[in-house]
């Protein structure tokens, strides 16, 4: 262990060369300050200054949100993902944050018939990441049991359009065609109200505060729109009391 390793031939005869090449001289005029180099160009300050630009980008857009930000955006995906904007049948296949993006999408289809948001949109409004967005958009395109069809839209020299996302799944087609709500019924100028709500209301009245025979429940939203129909108006009777007593 203590012997030298032999020298080869080959690094003996390159030891002269390299230091016949060093100019030590030059070197201690750059130290001395007898010698500069030369000065930077305008296309490399141009250089530097897009590569400054494109760091200070990168950097914003890495720029984590505040805690406020992340709680509303958390607020947000739970709430899209727990809609019924997708049958039980589909909901399966993605997770949270694909099920929140795909409920932006599947609410916009609802609207339009085709969504046409960008990416960071959607990802915005559900309050998850571009990649969660991109994730779902690849899933639901699949081959097998495509949920989706996606048309890209590219411009030569340009940047591209949004994509044209549409809903292809005849199930899901259907499940949001059944999602229609129901209308709500105004009552009429008359006073008299003819709502669904009313009459329901009037025969769970009638059938907690009496315990009368079904046939009296039953008839007794009829008599209360009977009632209403057959009492006179308050407006008509004042006014043709007034009347009457100008006149005299």
């Amino acid at each position: 262990m203590s012997e030298h390793l032999p020298i080869s031939s080959a690094l003996l005869r390159t030891l002269p060369r390299m230091e016949n090449r060093a100019d030590h001289r030059l070197e201690a005029r750059y130290h001395d300050g007898l010698e500069t180099t030369k000065s930077v160009t305008r296309a490399h300050e141009r250089q530097q200054a897009s590569v400054a630009a494109d760091r200070a980008l990168r950097h914003a857009r890495r720029a984590r949100p505040t805690p406020v930000e992340r709680t509303k955006e958390i607020e947000r995906r739970r709430r899209w993902a727990g809609g019924s904007s997708l049958p039980p049948d589909i909901r399966g296949h993605y997770s949270e944050a694909e099920r929140a993006a795909l409920s932006v999408i599947a609410d916009a289809c609802k609207r339009r018939g085709f969504c046409d948001l960008c990416l960071d949109e959607i990802a915005r409004l559900a309050g998850v990441s571009r990649t969660s967005v991109q994730n779902a958009l690849r899933k639901g395109r699949g081959r097998a049991g495509a949920h989706l069809s996606v048309k890209e839209r590219p411009q030569p020299g340009g940047k591209n359009l949004p994509n044209i996302i549409r809903i292809v799944c005849r199930s899901w087609l259907n499940w949001l065609g059944r999602s229609i709500g129901f209308k709500r019924l105004s009552t009429s100028e008359s006073g008299v109200y003819n709502s669904l709500s009313y009459v329901l209301e009037t025969a769970k009245r009638a059938f907690e505060g009496e315990r009368a025979d079904p046939l009296a429940i039953l008839l007794q939203p009829l008599r209360a729109l009977n009632e209403q129909r057959q009492r006179p108006d308050l407006r008509s009777t004042a006014f043709g009391s007034t009347v009457s007593g100008w006149r005299r």
